[in-house]
């Protein structure tokens, strides 16, 4: 190894092109930084999937949505999936996010049930919203489940807004992942009280989920070394992470553009 960075050196410094044109200097602090990472991944001490980064939560984009219902979800797979669980797992990530008010789905639970309702379309969503006194309504239908390693999940996410009148003209905010089965709240397309809605596959067998649920388990096992691995193979812990990856996918979405940088 000390043979070749020296044959490298010499061939640098023997180039009269590299002479004439010389490169910028790398701050020595990055360089190390760099040099660091290089090492430990010749050595297989960390994978190239470790080095994906996942900022802070984002934060709440919808100016006249605060508090929020999270209704029980609807679970339309084989799997003995619990809705309500499901529905706890997201409020309580959806709870992370600044500038969100959750009302947990168990208290709508008791709405639902002292009135005797169930959620067949929006309508049926926005009337428990503004029975609560809420500005906005979660709900999610589950149209796939595995939770065999690796675990996979397709989610159906919508935010009804409860009082929000939608001017004439303003497009709804719509994310759907080419591979998701087209499982949608009947009447929900084009409803007018659809502030936003995201369908997305969460499957740890792909590279790009892989990398986000290594992130997302390096930030929540800061205190106790379980291993990523652990939240793949523990449901209830994949399910919090697809649903913290579905608010953020959301909260990107209806986040305004940056503003364009002076000239």
């Amino acid at each position: 190894m000390k043979g070749l960075w020296v044959g490298i050196h010499k061939s640098q410094t023997q180039n009269p092109k590299s002479q004439g044109n010389p490169k910028p200097k790398i701050p020595k602090v990055l360089g190390k930084f760099v040099l660091f990472e290089t090492l430990l991944l010749a050595a297989g001490c960390i994978s190239t999937r470790d080095l994906y980064v996942l900022g802070p939560n984002p934060a709440n984009p919808f100016p006249d949505i605060k508090r929020v219902v999270v209704l029980p979800f609807s679970n339309l797979t084989a799997s003995r999936l619990d809705p309500v669980a499901v529905a706890n797992l997201f409020a309580s990530e959806c709870a992370s996010f600044p500038g969100f008010d959750v009302v947990w789905p168990t208290e709508a639970q008791h709405v639902m049930a002292a009135n005797g309702w169930t959620i067949e379309s929006p309508e049926d969503a926005v009337r428990i919203g503004r029975e609560m006194k809420a500005d906005g309504v979660f709900f999610g239908l589950v149209t796939e489940h595995d939770p065999y390693d690796p675990p996979t999940a397709t989610i159906t996410l919508y935010l009804f807004a409860t009082n929000l009148v939608r001017p004439t003209g303003r497009a709804q905010i719509w994310s759907m992942s080419d591979r998701a089965s087209p499982a949608l709240l009947p009447g929900s397309r084009g409803h007018d009280k659809v502030a936003a809605a995201v369908q997305q596959v969460y499957s740890a067998r792909t590279v790009s989920v892989e990398k986000k649920l290594r992130a997302w388990a390096r930030q929540r096992d800061r205190e106790v070394d379980l291993g990523w691995e652990h939240f793949k193979r523990v449901n209830d812990e994949y399910m919090r992470f697809c649903s913290n990856m579905l608010l953020r996918e959301l909260c990107d979405l209806a986040a305004p553009p940056p503003a364009p940088k002076p000239l």
